[in-house]
């Protein structure tokens, strides 16, 4: 059985990627291969390596202002859209009023805000409670 792919970058100027390389840490042996973009990807790279690895989850990072965040889901959706990737799962981790609008963008399937605990993450990992 192949392994399932996460792929994930902080967004945009954010180079804030301590949670991010945390949860890919956490997915590994859970079975997940993981990929890092690492910091400051802009949407265009973003959508280029969703294309070229075709990861199951592509997971966002962003923890700036909530406003910038929100242009940059704008446009990530857009891109979403424009490239046909329906089929690869989004989700997101960042700060309390990013994650407030990374929900409201409505294109993520899970929003993490930093206040989960470890189990709560490997066990959405597992596959327990993974809509919003």
């Amino acid at each position: 059985m192949k392994k399932q792919l996460i792929l994930g970058g902080a967004l945009g100027n954010c180079v804030h990627v301590g949670g991010l390389h945390h949860f890919l840490k956490l997915a590994e042996p859970e079975g997940y291969e993981t990929v890092s973009l690492g910091p400051a990807v802009n949407v265009e790279l973003f959508i280029r390596e969703i294309i070229k690895h075709k990861p199951d989850i592509a997971a966002v990072s962003f923890r700036l202002t909530p406003e910038v965040g929100e242009e940059l889901f704008r446009k990530l959706k857009d891109a979403v859209k424009k490239n046909n990737l329906s089929g690869v799962r989004f989700i997101f981790g960042g700060t309390p009023p990013v994650a407030e609008k990374a929900r409201a963008s409505g294109l993520f399937e899970k929003v993490f805000n930093g206040t989960e605990t470890t189990k709560e993450i490997v066990e959405f990992l597992r596959g327990y409670g993974q809509k919003e």
